[in-house]
């Protein structure tokens, strides 16, 4: 957004349909923030992209913190 709020969390993007479904898994136990796939094509592949939102700039940091002590890293902050 034009205003540099963050409202969504992505924790990885995956070569497979099947590993970013076992990682919605995993969150799902996790968080009742929504969940969602987004696939996306780079180059000749497809990249399943697996981010938590969207949540309200005050939501996206305290769900980066809930995650980040569940062992995730490198999460990537987008708008």
């Amino acid at each position: 957004t034009d205003s540099g709020e963050y409202r969504h969390i992505q924790l990885g993007a995956f070569r497979s349909r099947s590993s970013a479904d076992l990682l919605v898994q995993r969150l799902q136990t996790l968080t009742d923030s929504p969940i969602v796939i987004r696939p996306v094509q780079v180059g000749k592949a497809i990249l399943y992209r697996v981010r938590v939102g969207p949540l309200s700039s005050r939501e996206v940091f305290a769900e980066k913190t809930l995650l980040e002590s569940k062992g995730f890293v490198s999460l990537q902050l987008l708008p």
